[in-house]
């Protein structure tokens, strides 16, 4: 049966755990037969001390032979109370780090979980408000053309020609809401060439504002690990908060000018968003989720993949996101 990451880690936490368990018995009585030792050890030593008066040879050697024997088990006692002092020192450090890793990993179980919810939240509002009602308008219409069509046919079909531009507008927003579900290209042609679709599809619906692109080339980097997979999704973060970050400046900024730089080394993504917008209140920004959604939803993604995040921005002064993401 196949196990996620998190299963599994749990089911190695609690062996951990059981061994640690197991190993203080054993310390325990380790130490409790220590105990006993050095009590009959110490009555043996007694009695000697009370037995010397008689002068008994006899007795003498009986006693030496009984504190050999003993110190000699001591000994070994002693050697393993050692060997279990290790290994549940080892042991502690072990279940320290599981601890912090299954707590990171539970956290980052619920922060998909709510990046996921968010996202179907946007999704649903942009198609409720944008979708669905140009649909809901479009019923009116056409029941308007019907209403017309044997009374005043030049009419009806100026009323046709108005729903059938609705519903290519309609059509065109279903599109665009499907694209950024998943960038169609993003499969076909990589990370590069879907960043710049992006963009070029910004400046055609944005012309007033400029936007200055500089892109290294992810789908050329020489990745640690192989699994096609999970790149892939490393990849679709970055574009999501890439795409997020410029369209929080389009809708928010009021700015005429964004650049974006995106470069890598050998083991982190470094990106920087900077816009010559409005700018605005980091601290009061991050309180008010609902209109600076997009920055909760960014640092969410970015700290998805392990990253850091810096915002810096004031009123009238442009803002500018640096993100740090360590590449996998």
């Amino acid at each position: 049966m196949n196990k996620d990451k998190f299963s599994v880690l749990q089911d190695i936490y609690d062996t951990c755990l059981k061994n640690r368990m197991e190993w203080k018995e054993s310390l325990q009585r380790v130490q409790d037969r220590i105990s006993e030792i050095e009590v009959y050890m110490h009555s043996i030593k007694n009695c000697e001390e009370i037995d010397v008066n008689f002068f008994s040879p006899r007795k003498e050697n009986f006693h030496r032979d009984y504190l050999l024997k003993y110190e000699t088990e001591k000994d070994e006692l002693e050697y393993q109370k050692k060997e279990y002092d290790q290994k549940i020192t080892e042991l502690n450090k072990q279940i320290e780090q599981l601890e912090i890793f299954i707590k990171n990993s539970n956290e980052n179980r619920f922060k998909i979980i709510d990046v996921q919810e968010k996202e179907r939240q946007r999704i649903a509002r942009e198609l409720h408000d944008s979708t669905v009602q140009n649909l809901t308008h479009l019923i009116h219409r056409i029941e308007l053309s019907s209403m017309f069509i044997d009374q005043d046919t030049i009419r009806a079909k100026l009323e046709l020609e108005s729903c059938i531009k609705i519903l290519k507008s309609s059509i065109e927003e279903i599109r665009e809401t499907i694209f950024n579900l998943r960038p169609m290209t993003f499969d076909d042609l990589g990370f590069r060439q879907c960043i710049e679709n992006l963009i070029a599809n910004v400046k055609l619906s944005y012309r007033n504002c400029d936007v200055d692109l500089n892109i290294c080339d992810l789908d050329q980097y020489d990745w640690k690990i192989k699994n096609k997979k999970s790149i892939n999704l490393f990849m679709v973060t970055v574009y999501r908060i890439i795409q997020e970050a410029v369209s929080n400046i389009i809708k928010h900024s009021n700015a005429d000018k964004i650049m974006i730089n995106i470069n890598c080394d050998d083991n982190s993504c470094f990106i920087v968003i900077k816009d010559n917008g409005k700018g605005f209140s980091v601290e009061e920004g991050l309180e008010q989720n609902d209109k600076h959604f997009g920055l909760t939803d960014m640092q969410d993604r970015v700290s998805l993949l392990n990253g850091n995040m810096d915002i810096i921005s004031a009123c009238n002064k442009g803002t500018e996101l640096k993100i740090e993401i360590p590449l996998i």
